[in-house]
């Protein structure tokens, strides 16, 4: 399924791109992400970002300008002026970007709000709301025609520079780090860790569960360098900090949900033909063609037909189907950040959903390629997959 959503742009013959982001006109629908100056990827992942700050009850987190960095930022009124200054400026920018107004100057203000909040107080700096401040504002410098280089050297930037300060550090390599963190009585599973470790030489499994983090960040690093590996390292590193999520049942601030939203750099929104067709009384076909506001898909109530979708990829049935619809529709995200980031709800039963969706992905890309014809015909794709070359055209049996 990761290739599906790293497909290039179709262009008109007369060589304008021909995506619906210029086919349509720019919606006040904010389940809606395409027809505005920003690419729709981008725009999604801007969206997701502020709407996990939103929820994840960070904007009344946003600081008086206590202890800043810079001294000057003292003296921008009062600190509940400033407080509540910050407030209404991140709101206006969510506002404006959710209704698709002025969508890259809001993704700036919103990340620049989040920046001037870390800069005027240090007890309000941590490394993921700096991160999630960072790709907003990359997000809106980006044109719409111009690839998010910018952004896409941030996501290898931050692996490598993870790795590489786990690497300086003697509690890192030495496993004390580690094995400090696990045994804290505020990890939930502190005490089965402790008896575990018991089996093994001091700090001997805490070593290898850190050398194990240094060499998968490492490898997230040189995977979102180099562009054949790009869908391998967006399924590998959505699973490595959801894994971390599910076992530590914490979220890491924002971290969880900015680091896989900054994914979305790496992958082009698909805008092939898409058509869905399903018997009439399926009501999962009719609840997905309601959620379907963007009309990127050709719903066709069929008798003959239980679901299935075609692209210009392949034909799909069932669950493989369905899967695919889900993931090229919006909603799916928004919906999704909303549930993830309840306060009531357990981080650990999000991530468990993440999991399975994550292995839903691995077992549908080993059935397409076995799928796959051992002497490609003619008809089958160019390569449109960035880095790689697409399947033949298919059908599920």
């Amino acid at each position: 399924m990761a290739s599906d959503m790293t497909r290039t742009d179709s262009s008109s013959p007369d060589g304008e791109s021909d995506t619906p982001s210029k086919r349509i006109r720019a919606s006040w629908n904010p389940l809606v992400i395409h027809g505005t100056p920003m690419q729709p990827s981008l725009l999604l992942m801007s969206k997701f970002v502020v709407l996990c700050f939103i929820v994840e009850q960070q904007v009344g987190a946003l600081p008086s300008h206590l202890v800043p960095f810079a001294d000057f930022l003292r003296h921008l009124g009062t600190p509940s002026q400033f407080h509540h200054g910050l407030q209404v400026v991140f709101g206006v920018a969510a506002i404006s970007l959710f209704f698709n107004r002025r969508v890259r100057a809001a993704s700036i203000v919103a990340g620049g709000v989040i920046l001037l909040g870390i800069a005027s107080s240090i007890p309000f700096y941590e490394n993921n709301r700096l991160y999630a401040g960072l790709i907003l504002v990359l997000a809106g410098l980006n044109g719409p025609e111009e690839e998010p280089w910018l952004l896409r050297f941030q996501v290898v930037l931050l692996y490598f520079a993870a790795a590489l300060n786990k690497v300086l550090l003697v509690d890192w390599r030495a496993g004390y780090f580690m094995d400090s963190w696990l045994r804290w009585p505020g990890f939930d599973g502190h005490t089965v860790w402790a008896q575990l470790a018991g089996h093994f030489p001091p700090r001997v499994l805490a070593t290898f569960v850190s050398w194990a983090a240094i060499v998968t960040e490492f490898a997230l690093a040189v995977g979102f360098a180099v562009k054949r590996l790009w869908p391998f390292a967006i399924w590998f590193g959505v699973a490595y900090h959801t894994s971390l999520t599910f076992f530590m049942n914490r979220t890491f601030g924002m971290f969880w949900f900015a680091a896989s939203a900054s994914y979305l750099a790496f992958v082009r929104w698909p805008d092939d033909p898409a058509t869905v067709r399903f018997t009439p009384g399926n009501s999962w076909g009719r609840l997905l063609r309601r959620i379907d506001f963007e009309g990127g898909f050709d719903w066709q109530p069929i008798r003959r037909v239980r679901f299935e979708l075609a692209t210009a990829r392949g034909t799909y049935r069932s669950w493989r189907a369905g899967g695919r619809v889900l993931l090229r529709i919006p909603v799916t995200y928004f919906a999704f950040a909303v549930v993830a980031a309840q306060p009531r709800i357990a981080p650990r039963i999000s991530a468990s959903i993440v999991l399975l969706v994550l292995l839903a992905v691995a077992v549908d890309a080993v059935l397409e390629v076995q799928q796959r014809p051992m002497f490609p015909s003619r008809d089958c794709e160019t390569p449109v997959v960035d880095g790689g070359m697409s399947p033949c055209h298919h059908s599920e049996r």
